[in-house]
């Protein structure tokens, strides 16, 4: 059973990256989570996009957002708690500038799960935060069939110069 749900998820991630390369992106930065190291390790995340490993949160939206300027896709990667680092940043230039950026951030802390006290708080803000931010929340896909919806989201909010937070 467990290596049937792996298979799937694997299969998810493949065929999400493949869809994401088709809608341009092609660029993926960011700092690394323990929970989103699937997606990141992942075969077709190699192949398809270049990584670039920032330091902190608020450097990987700088980095995404010069490549933006230059006219590339770029996914923001991070876990929830990175969202603290990233306000600035997402306020005073992404948002400013209507600058659409695709996050990819893992949610620590979310209420079904348990998890350590530390990210209890923003576990509970992280919706709230994000819709403050005005990035518009897509839930990642359990299921193949849910891609299709994931990317009409996301062409439609980067053609609206909206970002993205896919979680």
């Amino acid at each position: 059973m467990q290596k049937k749900n792996i298979d799937k998820k694997h299969d998810i991630i493949e065929s999400l990256v493949a869809e994401l390369r088709l809608l341009g992106f092609g660029l993926i930065v960011g700092v690394p989570c323990s929970m989103l190291e699937g997606f990141i390790s992942h075969p077709a995340v190699g192949k398809h996009l270049h990584y670039i490993c920032a330091t902190n949160e608020g450097e990987a939206v700088a980095i995404a957002t010069g490549a933006t300027l230059t006219g590339q896709k770029v996914i923001v990667f991070c876990q929830n708690s990175g969202l603290g680092n990233m306000v600035n940043p997402i306020t005073s230039l992404t948002n400013i500038f209507k600058i659409p950026i695709l996050y990819l951030i893992s949610w620590r802390g979310m209420k079904r799960k348990s998890d350590a006290p530390q990210h209890e708080i923003m576990g509970q803000i992280t919706p709230a935060l994000l819709s403050l931010l005005n990035i518009n929340l897509i839930y990642f896909p359990k299921q193949k069939k849910d891609i299709v919806n994931v990317i009409k989201g996301i062409s439609l909010n980067y053609k609206n110069k909206v970002s993205t937070c896919l979680i």
